[in-house]
């Protein structure tokens, strides 16, 4: 199975694979992902980010692989996960800058986090995730773990999607997402230690469940 890392260049893509390889699924392989041409083997796909929505939207676009991804999560339903900015460019707005349209895979859009005072914005650092609806992505994993942060924005208007919040200064962070294949994180899985990688691992293991099924391979454990 070949899980895609989406590089648009704005995400530390090193730090992201090399907790990806480091998931327990031996037949795993890790394919960084630049090109539209590149993904039609692809069953899987991570989307990291880091900095502004709308120059990655626009990279997205120019790229040809915000089409090319919208074709293979949305339309042959791959697994895809989206950390940080690469959670906030598949929803439908965000008001960061002017404001931007995002991929609009998920009907939410993203505001300006407003904490109380003493509460600085961004939100750097460990905080700790409250699971509210079962999802995958989060076995194994106790309410109220910490993961790392770093983040101006949150999610709000699409209610049925959220599986994780956090709270901040007074404010409820959306901080975990899932539709179908398609899941996203607010925090950092690759800089959380141990509790980032056993959700990679949730990841890899989501991906290969559907790629055992959809290959009739089942020899993998």
């Amino acid at each position: 199975m070949i899980v895609g890392l989406v590089d648009i260049g704005i995400g530390n893509l090193g730090s992201v694979e090399n907790a990806l390889m480091r998931c327990r699924l031996q037949e795993v392989s890790v394919r960084q992902i630049t090109d539209p041409d590149h993904i039609r083997d692809v069953d899987a796909f991570v989307l990291p980010g880091v900095g502004a929505f709308a120059p990655a939207m626009k990279k997205l676009h120019r790229s040809g692989l915000g089409a090319a991804l919208t074709e293979k999560v949305l339309g042959e339903g791959a697994p895809f996960l989206g950390i940080c900015v690469g959670m906030q460019l598949i929803a439908a707005h965000s008001e960061e800058g002017t404001g931007s349209d995002g991929l609009g895979w998920l009907k939410g859009r993203w505001i300006r986090l407003k904490a109380e005072k003493g509460f600085p914005v961004p939100h750097v650092g460990w905080n700790t995730v409250h699971p509210v609806r079962q999802s995958p992505l989060f076995d194994d994993i106790q309410d109220n773990t910490h993961f790392y942060f770093d983040h101006s924005f949150t999610y709000i208007e699409d209610r049925e999607t959220v599986v994780a919040e956090t709270g901040y200064g007074g404010a409820t962070i959306v901080s975990g997402l899932q539709q179908n294949n398609i899941f996203a994180v607010q925090f950092h899985p690759e800089r959380s230690q141990r509790s980032g990688a056993r959700m990679l691992e949730n990841f890899v293991s989501i991906a290969a469940q559907r790629y055992r099924k959809s290959s009739g391979n089942h020899s993998w454990v």
